[in-house]
């Protein structure tokens, strides 16, 4: 994709990545240079600086502005108090300089990046707002630079309808000529070779149920809730949102009055996969292959390693 376009943050392909090719020192911070990315003055913080201003930096605007926790303000920004903020736009680039740590921030060690992440005060939108407007500063320790952080910061498990608003926000590029990518964090865990993942319709099914998951504040906490309690009644839920593959109340062995649920619901990929368990006699039960497909999407912000038994790769 090249060229001033827009597009989704998160999309059937996985997160908006750009690839630097060289990092950017503690200059960002106005140690050599006139320009500072958290500029303060007398009294208190100035607006985060013009994105013209910011040539080593790729900057996004966000339609619509993501809401974060109250709590973000605070121990992320300059503000020494809970307020309300709203993501208006995201400055990224690669950095490897230590300055950082003068300043509020979070270190996210995502899987197998690492991210420093900074919210400061913006003075520009691309789309209505309800929350003070916030620039997020991601300063990645790797060449590799994507828009995950957004979606980890807003908590998918305790504010599930933050995070589900960032599965679905578009966003505007503020210079012309950047090459994106997309990344997939599942295949950093799996080789995705024959599986769900490479499918040849993977982006009109898998992909675009694993979204629908994602986006849904429901079905989001109820995901993450399954990723680290798998009690009966978490099963029990999850079965009735399309998540797990087997409802814990069912006798053993009885596939089909679930077959059947399955029917009446209008599941079409639940009603596979316990097509796939009647076949294979299996009486324990997985994620969904929806499921699945939305878990690919946000395996570095789980104990992927631990839940790689209980996802269901294959048709």
């Amino acid at each position: 994709m090249i060229g001033k376009t827009m597009g989704h943050v998160l999309g059937p392909l996985g997160w908006l990545n750009v690839k630097f090719v060289a990092p950017v020192g503690d200059d960002i911070f106005g140690e050599t240079s006139g320009i500072t990315i958290v500029p303060m003055g007398p009294t208190a913080p100035k607006p985060a600086p013009h994105v013209a201003e910011l040539p080593t930096f790729v900057c996004l605007m966000l339609m619509p502005a993501v809401a974060l926790p109250q709590y973000r303000a605070m121990d992320m920004g300059p503000h020494s108090k809970t307020l309300s903020a709203a993501t208006t736009t995201i400055c990224m680039t690669y950095y490897g300089g230590k300055r950082y740590r003068q300043h509020k921030h979070i270190e996210l060690r995502l899987g197998p990046r690492r991210y420093i992440v900074l919210l400061w005060p913006d003075s520009v939108a691309a789309a209505p707002l309800a929350h003070m407007a916030h620039r997020l500063y991601i300063l990645c320790m790797q060449p590799d630079c994507d828009l995950s952080p957004l979606f980890a910061l807003a908590d998918p498990l305790q504010y599930p309808q933050y995070a589900a608003t960032v599965a679905r926000a578009i966003y505007v590029p503020q210079r012309e000529n950047i090459q994106f990518g997309r990344w997939l964090p599942i295949c950093n865990y799996i080789d995705c070779k024959d599986t769900i993942f490479s499918a040849p319709n993977y982006e009109q099914t898998f992909a675009r149920a694993g979204l629908d998951i994602l986006s849904s504040p429901e079905k989001l906490q109820l995901l993450m809730r399954l990723v680290y309690d798998r009690s009966k009644e978490a099963r029990r839920l999850g079965f009735m949102a399309g998540l797990w593959t087997l409802n814990p109340d069912a006798m053993p062995g009885d596939v089909w009055s679930q077959i059947e649920d399955a029917v009446k619901r209008r599941d079409h990929m639940q009603l596979c996969d316990l097509s796939k368990h009647a076949e294979e006699g299996v009486d324990k039960g997985q994620f969904s292959t929806a499921a699945t497909a939305a878990l690919g999407m946000v395996a570095h912000m789980v104990p992927v390693q631990m839940i790689l038994p209980l996802l269901r790769l294959t048709l």
